[in-house]
């Protein structure tokens, strides 16, 4: 770095506490109360208080459906395995691979391929009843929705 801006701050904050779980908690606190902000959003995001199956990086069908089946299909089979051996999901999240992708594999349309879900996502949903959390990697410099591209 060999200039900074007028007026340009940077802040630390060193928290310690007896145990790790103590200051996690204490930090996080300490940065809601700085912040004035409350965990009550946080109490409310079904996201964080109900299990749900990803599809993200690191998970089995990340890009990978099962055999001679598509998204689709393979959601389905999810939901009836899940209940079945008893798994509450309540939501679950779609990775990139179910949307048109454009330069750099950024959204070029955030719009479930024909392919992926031939039914459409709603269709999952009406299956499964399980919400959606939808993944966006980044937009594309040739997205659809940026007013430069038409």
């Amino acid at each position: 770095v060999t200039d900074l801006p007028a007026g340009y701050t940077v802040e630390t904050i060193m928290y310690a506490a007896g145990g790790i779980n103590k200051a996690m908690h204490g930090w996080g606190e300490l940065l809601l109360k700085l912040y004035g902000k409350s965990r009550e959003e946080a109490r409310g995001d079904m996201t964080t208080n109900f299990l749900g199956y990803s599809t993200d990086n690191g998970a089995y069908y990340y890009y990978l459906t099962e055999k001679n089946k598509n998204y689709h299909e393979t959601m389905l089979d999810i939901k009836r395995y899940a209940d079945k051996v008893g798994l509450p999901y309540r939501h679950w999240l779609m990775d990139s691979w179910w949307y048109y992708k454009g330069i750099g594999n950024g959204v070029k349309n955030w719009t479930a391929m024909p392919d992926v879900f031939p039914y459409g996502i709603g269709s999952v949903y009406n299956h499964t009843q399980w919400n959606i959390v939808a993944h966006n990697r980044y937009w594309s410099s040739n997205t659809d929705y940026a007013k430069q591209n038409g």
